[in-house]
């Protein structure tokens, strides 16, 4: 799986207008037909939007090739850049009731592109708008082919894929919005010099949908609950700034100029707030996105006020330390004045034995800080000592990313916007330009036998993939010589300039031995040998281990942890790349263990190149860990397409995988595909379950209704996950994964422990699968090159191993939220089977409260509760222990 882009942005779709025939029936509903033959003199329809330029070849009504009656429509074009044409004519009807939609299409002996027919629906009341095919063509076999679909189930996928959005509003839900078809959409895609010849006729769109005004009343009905819940939240919002401004108007006078300047940043942060609240009111409206990151700021307001009286207690320090939440939607910059975090120097983190656990500082520099050293000490209690060594400390690199960065994957070149994401031990490896809002990468070049040179490569370049395109050579992969990237084996020195911050990450990952008690240690901060500041870390580890993820609607059924991963071994390239191709042996297991490191158990296998690679990679996965599970095949007989011509090839395989201890492989299908690309792959799916393999590969919720539910033995799903969908998939004993919500590369960090965490599980899915460890159209360190999207990288390749991002700290901490609530679903289970009366009520407390979750709210108050539900479980009986 290469690039991923949904439906409705390679999807291309004809819209026509209609003289649609309305015949009202009694009551609120009314009969709506529409039909579109082509026999009229005018030609309905006309261009809507391209990404390039094209030549038309012909365009309108002819005699030709025609279905029936006399004529029918043809148009015929060559793309001559980009990758699609939109034509269209307008309709209007609301999508509200029973309604069917159908076409004929026919694709010239000409035509090497695709062509698909949808329709483009505005969601209302919020007035967004999006596109949808209900099949796309790359072929139609000299024949006309009937394109037919219900409209309503195009509606709910269009408003599921708008869901995904930061700009949809909170908190509706598809149960609040209505839709109104604008067009019905012939959409043609291709590549330069691609001709695409298309022939459509016999449209037609029938059925009942609500009258005008039952459809205005029932819309405000559904909308109303909306309206609700973003009044109470915007009073409850103004209450919080009135009180904060009440209480900074009772502060003494300040200390400091830092103190000043503190109350003079929350004054603006006030102010802006305020002015927000006006805006959401007039607009009747708050963003989903929009609406948690204000949620962050406004909860942020108390811990800033009593920053702001502790500030005085730091007289003339050079610097301040702020603890901050590691998995958080605040981005922490470089000049933030208000940092979103508690003034304090005291650490604590409770963990599993075996677990990583996450922890996060600020400094503030009060002065110039040069040559800043942060160490950590072992770590000390009455049941022993871990070592200084389970204290990972990294820098939080703050580097300019395209335009979306921090909400969403589209590329934008126009806008470079500063965000958090690198976790880095050399600090100097990205150079970060504020002024020009550029990044440069340090690269250490050998010179003669002993010697090194470094250098920065400026790595913002958005013409970067035009620069230095060759022909016959891979845009994504970079050699090792050309870009010989490195980060440092321990953690460096960092300066920071006065009045601006540096975060630091810090993993604590516990040892398995260790015993359940309270360990405290040090982080030293020092500069010129001279201490600056001693951090008080205190580690609780938990007395039980994390059990393996299951699934919530079976705790015999594994939760797995996969994800999209390219990584393989290339014989004509033994050294590696900088790239999410090839690599050495030496980049494949440290990216393996990174991986197995963030709860990701099975990575799909992307290994060519023959079998004796393919022995050899599996042997890499088995000393990781990731041994003697069911393997995902991305390779070789990709899609089972050449099972049928070689059906030896999936029984290989089959044997290959057997003999290392793998019970059962699973081959990729034609990614994404709908409509007749879809159904035609059943029998090459048949010859793969023939051969003794199995079925899976990405596509929509629609993979089941068309007719492949019954062969297709895994589906990984695109977007927010639905309980409905899985349980179909169930119902014929397959399995149901997520991706797609969001790809990787959206630096936030929570987006990824949420919506791979809780939410899924909950929605009882098997496993989660997004795209992709590391996928980037050209230089994997250059944001900027790709004309269509950002790049897809969870962690960035460097020559010996990966640079792991918070974003990628996130997504384990999600895995490791479905370890606890298994953790205690097993421990429920335990309790009522027990005769201990205290631990079966308990355990019927635990089993609601789990039911019951809300997993909007805090996550890491969530955990703390589940913890709590452990523990009681674990000591039933016996007096409870103080949390510390």
């Amino acid at each position: 799986m290469l690039r991923h882009y949904p439906p409705v942005l390679v999807s291309i779709f004809l819209l026509l207008n209609c003289g649609a025939v309305l015949m009202a029936q009694e009551g609120q509903m009314k009969r709506y037909l529409y039909t579109q033959s082509f026999e009229d003199e005018d030609d309905p329809v006309e261009f809507w939007k391209s990404d390039g330029q094209y030549t038309v070849h012909f365009k309108g009504l002819t005699t030709e090739r025609k279905r029936s009656g006399t004529k029918c429509f043809k148009l015929d074009i060559t793309i001559r850049d980009g990758s699609y044409v939109y034509w269209s004519i307008p309709v209007k009807f609301p999508v509200e009731g029973d309604l069917s939609f159908s076409a004929h299409l026919l694709l010239g002996k000409e035509n090497t592109g695709s062509a698909g027919l949808g329709l483009d629906l505005e969601i209302l009341p919020v007035g967004r708008s999006a596109q949808e095919a209900f099949t796309v063509c790359q072929t139609t076999k000299g024949g006309w082919t009937r394109i037919a679909g219900d409209v309503a189930k195009l509606r709910t996928r269009v408003t599921r894929w708008l869901m995904q959005r930061p700009n949809w509003p909170w908190p509706a839900t598809a149960e609040n919005t209505s839709a109104y078809a604008t067009r019905i959409g012939l959409f043609l895609y291709g590549k330069p010099g691609q001709r695409l010849t298309v022939y459509l006729d016999d449209l037609r769109i029938a059925g009942i949908v609500l009258e005008d005004a039952a459809y205005r009343k029932e819309l405000t009905r559904r909308w109303r609950p909306v309206k609700d819940q973003v009044a109470a939240k915007l009073a409850s919002w103004e209450q919080i700034l009135a009180d904060c401004a009440q209480q900074m108007r009772a502060l003494p006078s300040p200390s400091s100029a830092t103190d000043r300047l503190l109350r003079a940043k929350l004054q603006v942060e006030l102010d802006r707030l305020g002015q927000q609240m006006e805006k959401m009111k007039r607009a009747g409206e708050i963003g989903a996105l929009e609406r948690e990151q204000t949620d962050s700021r406004i909860d942020q307001l108390p811990v800033i006020l009593v920053n702001i009286r502790q500030i005085a207690d730091l007289g003339d320090r050079e610097l301040a330390v702020y603890v901050v939440p590691p998995i958080s939607q605040r981005k922490i910059l470089v000049n933030d004045v208000l940092v979103p975090g508690k003034l304090s120097e005291d650490l604590e983190v409770s963990a599993t034995p075996g677990e990583y656990e996450p922890a996060s500082f600020v400094v503030s520099a009060l002065a110039d800080l040069a040559d800043l050293r942060v160490q950590a000490t072992d770590l000390r209690g009455d049941s022993g000592i871990i070592p200084a060594a389970a204290v990972d400390i990294r820098v939080v690199k703050c580097w300019y990313q395209a335009g979306t960065a921090w909400v969403g994957n589209a590329q934008d070149k126009s806008r470079h916007v500063l965000v958090p994401e690198l976790l880095l031990k050399d600090d100097s490896l990205v150079r970060v330009d504020l002024k020009n809002e550029r990044n440069y990468l340090k690269v250490t070049r050998a010179r003669g036998e002993t010697a090194e040179k470094e250098e920065y490569i400026w790595i913002s370049d958005p013409d970067e993939l035009a620069h230095n395109g060759h022909p016959g050579r891979d845009p994504r992969i970079k050699d090792i010589e050309e870009l010989p990237v490195a980060d440092s084996a321990v953690l460096l020195p960092v300066t920071i300039q006065a009045g601006t911050n540096k975060q630091f990450w810090v993993t604590v990952h516990v040892p398995d031995p260790a015993e359940a008690g309270l360990y405290t240690g040090k982080i030293s901060l020092s500069a010129g040998g001279r201490t600056l500041a001693d951090l008080s870390l205190k580690l609780r580890v938990l007395p039980f281990k994390l059990a393996a993820p299951k699934t919530f609607y079976d705790l015999e059924k594994t939760f797995e942890s996969s994800i999209y991963y390219h990584g393989k071994l290339n014989p004509k390239r033994p050294e590696g790349s900088i790239s999410s191709e090839d690599k050495s042996r030496r980049q494949l297991s440290a990216e393996l263990r990174n991986m197995f490191a963030h709860g990701v158990t099975n990575p799909m296998c992307n290994q060519g190149y023959g079998e004796e690679l393919l022995r050899e990679y599996l042997g890499l996965r088995e000393a990781t860990g990731m041994g003697g599970q069911a393997l995902y095949v991305l390779s070789w007989c990709r899609g089972a397409v050449n099972a049928s011509s070689d059906p030896k090839a999936v029984e290989r395989i089959v044997a290959l995988a057997a003999a290392s201890g793998i019970p059962e492989v699973y081959f990729y299908g034609i990614d994404e595909a709908t409509g007749e690309k879809l159904t035609a792959q059943r029998p090459h799916w048949e010859a793969t379950h023939q051969a003794g393999g199995k079925v899976f590969v990405a596509g929509y919720a629609t993979n089941f209704d068309a007719g492949m539910g019954d062969i297709q033995d895994l589906l990984v799903c695109w977007g927010a996950p639905l309980a409905s969908e899985a349980a179909k998939w169930h119902s014929v004993g397959h399995k149901i994964w997520c991706y797609y919500n969001p790809q990787s590369g959206i630096e936030n960090p929570e987006v990824y422990r949420r919506n791979f965490g809780l939410l899924l599980w909950q929605a009882n899915y098997d496993g989660a699968a997004t795209f992709s460890f590391q996928a980037a159209a050209g230089n994997a360190w250059n944001d900027f090159d790709d004309p269509v999207q950002r790049d897809f990288m969870f962690a960035y390749p460097t020559v010996d191993g990966v640079i792991d991002t918070i974003a990628w700290e996130g997504y384990r901490e999600g895995i490791d939220d479905i370890r606890y609530a298994t953790t205690l679903s097993l421990a429920i289970r335990k309790a009522k089977k027990s005769g201990d009366r205290e631990a079966q009520g308990t355990a019927l407390a635990a089993e609601k409260w789990l039911n019951e979750l809300d997993t909007s709210r805090d996550l890491d108050a969530v955990r703390q509760e589940m913890i709590d539900f452990i523990l009681r479980l674990e000591n039933a009986g016996e007096p409870s222990s103080p949390a510390w």
